[in-house]
């Protein structure tokens, strides 16, 4: 506290009806309100400077909240010194899921920098082909998952002003073919995830749509964790491939089911799980003859644990075809979609699932 402060409550002077404290000045007791000893608690729209000190007011164990949308943060005074205050950073996580480009700012105080987690989105499955009886009419490849980075530390010197968090976004799927003898559409690419030029992840390759011969499936995005690879179609028409497990970032769909040159309609195939570590939750079921894939099982929420893969939508002969389920937050690859006879629409591709970005700040 300030000499000026406690020289100014002399006897007399103290608010009326405030309670008092003893307090000791060059040998003399004087008497102290309890609103000038105790910390202060500030809520504002601003963050706190080194002048926001014991001339000001402030001691040590005061409080101060940084109300602006963006910030959130909450500092504790650690040291009033008049011109030189410190305010330490108490620790809080921002989590981002939307997909695109998400503005972070660093704190205004003292804290050692940041842990970032991520993980880029999942590719959309391909659509199944639409073709005559008596030909081979293949399933959509499934889309793969989004690959996982972190946590990566990152220093506060190291930190700019803002920073970008960018979200990778779900691919979309392939829409679903309502012309006669025509390859199935393909999927959409993942989208990358990334915390301004500092770390990334990649996201997961697309399902390309059946064709007479075949429906690939996309590959895993990359990071310190790869997401796992989407399903392929049978290149006979035959059943979808299940996609795989991932080993920390999203889970591959399943494949779209196909039509053989014999007319038989083949099954979609399940989704990858999540990774056992983190639960084994499973992927989208396989869509039975005409029936649609399930969707894989999401992360919980938010984390930056990668989600299971959709599975693929069951081809169909006298009825529209199963459409491929959309892969499981965060990260997951959306199944491939059914093949379907001339006069039936075969199935859509799953759409992947977005991303996530998660900062740490301590």
């Amino acid at each position: 506290m300030a000499d000026k402060a406690i020289s100014a409550l002399t006897a007399g002077t103290q608010p009326a009806g405030s309670e008092v404290v003893p307090a000791v000045q060059g040998g003399a007791t004087v008497k102290l309100s309890v609103e000038q000893v105790r910390p202060r608690v500030t809520r504002t729209g601003a963050a706190p400077t080194v002048t926001d000190d014991s001339a000001a007011g402030y001691s040590v164990g005061s409080v101060w909240t940084d109300t602006r949308a963006g910030y959130g943060y909450t500092y504790d005074l650690i040291d009033a010194t008049a011109g030189a205050a410190v305010w330490k950073v108490r620790p809080i996580v921002f989590a981002y899921t939307t997909a695109g480009a998400n503005t972070w700012n660093k704190p205004a105080g003292t804290f050692s920098g940041v842990l970032v987690e991520l993980v880029a989105g999942g590719g959309g499955g391909g659509s199944g082909r639409r073709n005559a009886a008596g030909t081979v009419r293949c399933g959509g490849g499934a889309g793969a998952g989004g690959g996982r980075a972190g946590p990566f530390f990152i220093g506060a010197a190291a930190l700019a002003a803002t920073e970008t968090a960018t979200v990778g976004a779900g691919g979309a799927g392939g829409a679903a073919i309502g012309t006669d003898n025509t390859d199935g559409a393909n999927g959409t690419t993942g989208g990358n995830s990334s915390f301004g030029a500092h770390v990334r992840a990649l996201g997961g390759g697309n399902g390309n749509g059946g064709t007479v011969s075949s429906g690939a499936a996309g590959s895993g995005g990359t990071g310190e964790q790869s997401g796992s690879n989407g399903g392929a179609a049978s290149t006979t028409g035959g059943a979808g491939t299940a996609g795989t497990a991932s080993s920390g970032g999203g889970s591959g769909g399943g494949g779209g089911g196909g039509i053989t040159s014999a007319n038989a309609n083949g099954n979609g195939a399940a989704g990858g799980a999540r990774w056992t570590v983190w639960g084994g939750a499973s992927g989208g079921s396989a869509g039975t003859s005409g029936a649609a894939g399930g969707s894989g099982a999401a992360s919980p929420q938010p984390s930056s644990q990668g989600g299971a893969g959709g599975g693929g939508g069951g081809a169909a002969s006298a009825a529209a075809a199963g459409g491929g389920g959309g892969g499981g937050l965060y990260g997951g690859g959306g199944g491939g979609g059914g093949a379907s006879l001339n006069g039936f629409a075969s199935g859509a591709g799953g759409a992947g699932a977005n991303g996530i970005v998660i900062v740490n700040v301590f």
